[in-house]
């Protein structure tokens, strides 16, 4: 063989052993001289496989072991030294995927502001940062917003839904904004979907809570846990708590809108270094005279920051959710998690893990698909303050690919930042042995704002250890309740 197939191996306890096949993407259940062959499979030739096992199997079983692999190799296509020429949208080949802008953006995200009411020592704006903006006082003017919302207009006639997202900064600085931009499309008489994240600091002016819940906007409110842990990083602009005055407003607007809330509120939480993850487990399992509901969980960003350098890394607690992983893993496996109401949050934290793996597409084709990356500008558009548009509110600015006073996207732009990344890792992800199940995006291969492959490959190493963990996790578990997932089939993934 000229080329290894590209494969994984998993052996789980109770002598269960299984094979991953990239190109397919489907995981098989073989006996253990198989599992063992395929540690040699395209390094060695049967010959040399067979006499080096030997010792271990009768020749006859491992004869009979290699006809078996031949046999599933031309039944199913597996175990093949394909790889794929290149990399794009599409399982196919290079997709007409620019066609596809015509009038189906489903999303803008307008950055209204680069202001904010707090010094959060995890922001990524907080000037710890290298490649990232710091707070600043630059807003959006209602010139650039309404030539952004007059584009998205235009370009989401055929767009199955369409939403409007006010990013920051802290969006609520721009209220009256916010409010206009409302206003204004309300008189074009389109229906649009509102929604941003926020501090929840000014929330508890009635002005603004009325106005929120009179137009059903849908809010995402950074909240981290309990007041020892959440005042701890996220300060305000003089370094005073936050905590209180955040619950405060929460409490006040349920009471006056509680089905609003119910309908459009929750909460997410950053995950400091430190942070007693139990304790906050806890603090949104307890009753508060107002529920919270937990929409996500995330890790401080890591890369190019001095953050860890000022504040330390030691664990003050029990920082990490391991436990609270493996009460979801045992849930699963006992197909408890499924159904109960007090796994909610479990599932909100975990259900990601096993998605991607589970809803895996198995389907042949000639070329690696860009898993996790989503096509500039066609499903959703970011405007920066000043009208230039981005791939994404994750991406630096020197990627721009458009304009709202210039056309708004730039198909030239667009290919050309597409293909900057093609070219960056095509060669690395056509022998990755998880290029079709892939999570990473664009941002995987930035470094203080522009694209290295250097950047790439440390975050590809990482990408690969997880989900090759997860995988097995995932193996482990169906190996013992082979109906744990079959939940996640209707979960909706957006």
């Amino acid at each position: 063989m000229n080329k290894r197939p590209l494969f994984l191996r998993f052996q789980v306890p109770g002598n269960r052993f299984f094979i991953y096949d990239t190109l397919r993407n489907l995981f098989f259940e073989v006996d253990n001289a198989v599992y063992d062959i395929m540690e040699y499979y395209g390094l060695s030739s049967e010959k040399e496989i067979v006499d080096k096992l030997s010792r271990k199997y009768p020749r006859e079983k491992l004869e009979t072991s290699f006809k078996l692999i031949k046999e599933q190799e031309e039944k199913r296509g597996i175990f093949s030294e394909y790889r794929a020429p290149s990399m794009s949208f599409s399982h196919d080949g290079e997709p007409s995927i620019y066609g596809g802008y015509k009038d189906k953006c489903g999303q803008l995200i307008l950055e209204v502001t680069q202001r904010c009411n707090f010094r959060c020592k995890y922001c990524v704006f907080s000037g710890h940062y290298a490649y990232q903006r710091s707070h600043n006082k630059t807003d959006m003017s209602w010139r650039t917003a309404k030539a952004a919302v007059d584009w998205f207009l235009k370009s989401s006639k055929k767009a199955e839904e369409k939403a409007i997202t006010f990013y920051g900064g802290e969006p609520l600085l721009r209220f009256e904004l916010i409010k206009k931009i409302v206003e204004y499309v309300k008189k074009k008489k389109v229906n649009i979907h509102y929604s941003f994240t926020t501090n929840g600091y000014l929330l508890g002016n009635r002005k603004i809570m009325d106005f929120l819940a009179k137009n059903g906007v849908t809010m995402q409110i950074s909240l981290d846990g309990p007041k020892e842990i959440h005042d701890k990083f996220r300060v305000n602009v003089g370094g005073g708590p936050t905590h209180a005055k955040i619950i405060e407003n929460l409490k006040k607007l349920y009471d006056l809108y509680p089905e609003y809330y119910l309908k459009n509120v929750s909460c997410v939480v950053t995950l400091a270094y430190n942070s007693d993850f139990p304790k906050i487990y806890e603090f949104f399992k307890k009753d508060h005279g107002f529920p919270l509901k937990l929409q996500s969980v995330s890790d401080v960003e890591a890369l190019d920051t001095d953050f860890y350098e000022i504040y330390g890394k030691e664990k003050t607690g029990d920082n990490t959710l391991a436990p609270l992983f493996q009460e979801y893993c045992d849930g699963i496996e006992k197909s408890k998690v499924q159904t109960a109401s007090e796994s909610e949050i479990l599932k909100t934290l975990f259900n990601s893990t096993f998605l991607h793996i589970h809803r895996r597409c198995s389907k042949k084709h000639t070329n690696m698909h860009m898993n996790g990356c989503c096509i500039p500008g066609q499903r959703r558009a970011f405007v920066q303050v000043n009208g230039n548009m981005l791939a994404c509110e994750r991406i630096g600015d020197k990627y721009s690919i458009g304009n709202v006073f210039k056309g708004g996207l730039n198909l030239k732009k667009i290919k050309s930042f597409i293909k900057a990344y093609v070219d960056l890792s095509v060669d690395d992800c056509r022998e990755c042995p998880i290029q079709n199940i892939c999570k990473l995006c664009f941002k995987a291969a930035m470094q203080n704002g522009i694209m290295t492959i250097e950047r790439k490959r440390e975050q590809c190493r990482e990408h690969i250890e997880e989900l090759t963990r997860d995988m097995y996790r995932y193996l482990l578990i169906k190996s013992k309740n082979k109906d744990a997932f079959k939940f996640l089939d209707e979960v909706d993934v957006g």
